[in-house]
């Protein structure tokens, strides 16, 4: 359909129209870049709580491909929003996806019925990476198309309600948002701690996610009808949420609340529960504990199934390997013990965190020294 003129979908009325729009993309719409093209599919869902095995096999292998993907999705809690779009859903072969950018340049009508559609008071829209939501959130429906920024231009979702950014994002660029306790400056004179050189932005290798991030924030405040704004993080290593500082990740968040709430925006901030066993070394700079943030906090069990390669195998061969945590519950009798890992901190937790472990200034750092030796380097 190259113009509007004579289609039968736009001689209906603009409520059926988007009644139309409503089967095909959900009241929630997942929008998302798939090697450089955006896409569209319907919200699933989320799902926190299932172990994500194939339906098809209850014995499923622990090097299954798909447990693999599903476990390792980087869509979080929305993996089954994936599964869709992969055509991973088991029995259903319907059409499930549509490109958004071929879409917007069909006609004016078009485009302006799909803007509308989105900006409806009840509609959703899910993002899943960063780079997707600061396209839109910052760039105009024409520099999208050319694949290029241009900031003071008309954002096609300008007029959006209600967002939800489910983010499982890498150790690496979180280690930019905070510092850790052992690199705190009295830590560092104390303990002669070595810097961060892999925790910079450049040196993470995540500057451009780490300018999408810092950008996302101040870009809400620029939306003048945002009802809603839900955010779910976690990040994609095995050891637990407490090896973060989230206070510190999330203070751009907290800078831009006084704006939203003065527009009576609803902010929601869903996080990974923190394990009960070391609740009395959490201090209050660095975690949620005792006061309140200025959104709303929820928390959750983290996922017990991670997948473990050969780089973070001590024994046993890859695979998807049940997580002991205090959070996840008991471990199911017939497990394998060979599938089982304890992600307690190690060496590589700080090669996670951004030291660079093969420096012989992180070797000759009490740190370096204790970690080599066995010792507590706490």
């Amino acid at each position: 359909m190259t113009q509007a003129h004579g289609s039968l979908l736009f001689a209906a009325p603009l409520e059926i129209r988007h009644r139309i729009y409503q089967q095909l993309l959900g009241a929630e719409t997942h929008v998302f870049l798939d090697k450089g093209h955006l896409q569209m599919v319907p919200c699933q869902g989320t799902d926190d709580v299932s172990h994500r095995m194939p339906k098809w096999d209850k014995m499923c292998k622990f090097d299954d491909p798909v447990w693999i993907r599903r476990v390792e999705s980087s869509w979080g809690c929305h993996w089954k929003c994936e599964e869709i779009y992969l055509n991973g859903a088991e029995g259903d072969d319907r059409i499930s996806h549509m490109p958004l950018l071929s879409l917007l340049l069909t006609s004016k009508t078009m485009y302006i019925d799909v803007v509308q559609f989105f900006s409806h008071p009840t509609q959703y829209v899910h993002f899943t990476d960063l780079e997707t939501i600061d396209c839109f959130l910052s760039a105009s429906a024409s520099s999208v198309a050319r694949s290029t920024s241009d900031r003071g231009r008309w954002s096609i979702f300008r007029s959006v309600h209600n967002i939800g950014l489910t983010l499982r994002a890498s150790l690496r660029l979180l280690g930019t948002l905070y510092v850790p306790y052992l690199s705190k400056p009295h830590m560092e004179r104390e303990r002669g701690t070595p810097p961060r050189q892999f925790a910079t932005p450049e040196g993470s290798g995540c500057l451009r996610q780490y300018e999408h991030w810092k950008r996302l924030w101040s870009s809400l405040l620029e939306l003048p009808h945002l009802q809603r704004f839900s955010f779910w993080l976690d990040h994609n290593e095995y050891y637990g949420w407490d090896l973060v500082n989230e206070r510190e990740i999330l203070q751009d968040l907290s800078d831009v609340m006084s704006g939203l709430t003065k527009h009576g925006v609803e902010v929601c901030v869903n996080l990974p529960r923190l394990p009960l066993d070391k609740r009395s070394s959490y201090r209050e700079e660095e975690y949620f504990v005792g006061e309140e943030p200025e959104f709303c906090l929820q928390r959750r069990t983290r996922l017990p199934w991670m997948y473990a390669d050969k780089n973070v195998m001590h024994e046993g061969e890859p695979g998807v390997k049940w997580a002991v945590n205090n959070e996840n519950g008991e471990i199911p009798p017939e497990y394998p013990k060979d599938q089982i890992s304890e992600p307690n901190f190690d060496w590589m937790m700080f090669d996670a965190m951004g030291w660079d472990m093969d420096s012989k200034e992180f070797e000759r750092s009490h740190m370096g020294n204790q970690i080599i030796h066995g010792g507590n380097y706490m």
